[in-house]
């Protein structure tokens, strides 16, 4: 971790366990550098004489250093002036925040995916699945959750035809969609949850995925809760809500298992590459496989994106996309946004180019092949 890392970390930390994650990179550092041991609370306790238990509450990001500690263990931990500088900036940044607590409920989803299509099953599935409603409650006369949903909505339910109130996970390949459908159906879904609606970015499938203890205490300081309460101040705040929590590109069960509330009124939905099935098996996760479009839903999401009446118009160079797309909906939005940025390119062109995997130069959109790199943050 060099100098612009640290900045750059820096300057999105938002809680004292983001600033806490921080600390302990440059005490890792340091102790590579030194090629010895990291120090331990004691050892940073004989050097600045301050107890080993206050030490271990700033590393771990229970407590916020005042700024003259934070400087001095900033040192001690072979920080940079530079970097001295941008720590006490982060600093300041979390005191702010603390000293605002939030004025209502947590609305934290992103925006909805635009020209979002078909997905008609799977919705059924999760809307039973999401069902927040008091499991020992008689249903309200008259009605019947889900009627006439397609068969496939039953897998979100067990025997007994009530909802099981697991959480789901949204797996499949990159590009397929998973976050699209999770923040559609969160966002049609959130008057269900009044009182709020969490989200995070894990970060699963690239190289550095995020502490699950920095997403913690993001959601505490949401819930209007104090930061470094951990697992115990998270579900202590969510035992009698509603709340919705989406966690986006999961790596493992061990990075979502901290982050699961424990009342009955609250659900989670999770995207993720892998299947996760260790949270299936031992935490009752419903599994849904999310398969890329059939050709009818992918004509229909090329036509939101270009308009029907240029699908219309093109009907041979319509359907040669959706099939060079294969279904995916990232593959379908790159070979639109082509078509949109090059006026008068027939759309033959684009299939053309989308079944080479190879499209024009166009910064990061230059090969279609890149699809799994961006996916994790725009609908994969």
């Amino acid at each position: 971790m060099d100098t612009h890392t640290v900045i750059s970390r820096a300057a999105v930390v938002s809680s004292p366990a983001d600033l806490a994650v921080l600390l302990r990179g440059l005490r890792q550092r340091h102790a590579r550098s030194r090629r010895a041991p990291v120090l331990s609370y004691r050892e940073l306790a004989a050097r600045t004489g301050w107890s080993h238990g206050i030490i271990g509450a700033y590393l771990t990001g229970k407590v916020l250093p005042p700024v003259d500690r934070l400087d001095e263990l900033g040192r001690q931990l072979g920080a940079a002036p530079a970097e001295l500088g941008a720590l006490a900036t982060a600093r300041e940044r979390v005191a702010d925040r603390r000293s605002c607590p939030p004025s209502g409920p947590p609305r934290q989803l992103p925006a909805a995916v635009p020209g979002f299509t078909g997905r008609t099953g799977m919705l059924a599935t999760l809307d039973a699945a999401g069902d927040p409603g008091d499991p020992g409650a008689p249903e309200p006369a008259g009605r019947t959750r889900n009627a006439g949903a397609p068969e496939r909505a039953g897998r979100a339910r067990n025997t007994g035809g009530a909802v099981t109130g697991g959480p789901v996970v949204l797996s499949g390949p990159a590009g397929v969609g998973k976050t699209a459908l999770a923040v559609h159906w969160a966002h049609r879904s959130a008057a269900a949850f009044p009182d709020g609606q969490l989200w995070a970015d894990l970060r699963g499938s690239g190289p550095h995925p995020t502490d699950p203890a920095v997403i913690l205490d993001r959601f505490v300081l949401a819930l209007g809760g104090a930061a470094g309460g951990g697992e115990t101040a998270y579900r202590t705040l969510l035992a009698h809500r509603r709340v919705l929590v989406v966690l986006d590109d999961v790596a493992s069960p061990d990075q979502v298992r901290p982050l699961l509330p424990g009342g009955p009124g609250c659900h989670v939905v999770i995207t993720s590459r892998a299947r996760l099935t260790a949270l299936v098996a031992i935490d009752g996760a419903q599994p849904l496989l999310v398969d890329p479009l059939d050709r009818q839903e992918a004509r229909r999401l090329l036509a939101a994106r270009l308009g029907p009446d240029r699908v219309a118009a093109d009907p041979d160079g319509s359907d040669a996309i959706c099939a060079a797309s294969a279904g995916l909906p990232l593959a379908l939005a790159v070979a639109a946004a082509r078509v949109l940025t090059r006026p008068g390119i027939e759309l033959l062109t684009v299939a053309r180019e989308l079944a080479a995997g190879d499209l024009p130069a166009d910064g990061d959109w230059n090969r279609v092949t890149e699809i799994d790199r961006l996916s994790a943050g725009r609908g994969g």
